[in-house]
């Protein structure tokens, strides 16, 4: 996990394991099914960490499924304080929402893609908390002249 303050925002997310975890155990509740086997669908990665951010903790697989230390004292995964933006790396594709809790707190959630396999990074404005995908392509350069 990365947790740090820039901007007076506090930045919280990994690198996307918790993610991949929990999508291996669960289907998504909104998904409506025919009853036909097979026809469940994984929630989208946007919708792991909005779960993950109402149940208050960023490795809720952990240490059951996930390779983490087992802690015995204090769970470390737990979110004491909400943060402005919650992330996670290596997704398939960007994604994003908001999520507005209880108390007024406002969360800006970020599906960060693969960068290796998109060419995309993600910019976030601390201000509004608006973000959007930048692709980052290479240009091939015409031949030089001889």
């Amino acid at each position: 996990p990365y947790e740090a303050q820039v901007g007076g925002r506090v930045l919280l997310g990994t690198s996307g394991q918790p993610v991949a975890d929990l999508q291996r155990y669960t289907k998504d509740p909104t998904t409506v099914s025919d009853g036909a086997a097979g026809t469940s669908q994984l929630p989208s990665p946007t919708r792991c960490l909005e779960e993950m951010l109402r149940w208050r903790h960023i490795a809720p697989t952990a240490p059951d499924t996930l390779d983490v230390y087992p802690y015995f004292m204090q769970d470390p995964f737990v979110l004491e304080d909400c943060p402005h933006i919650f992330f996670a790396g290596n997704q398939p594709a960007f994604g994003t929402s908001i999520v507005k809790g209880e108390k007024g707190q406002v969360t800006r959630i970020v599906s960060v893609p693969r960068f290796s396999a998109t060419g995309e990074a993600v910019l976030v404005n601390l201000n509004t908390l608006d973000c959007a995908p930048l692709a980052l392509k290479s240009l091939a350069l015409p031949d030089a002249p001889k």
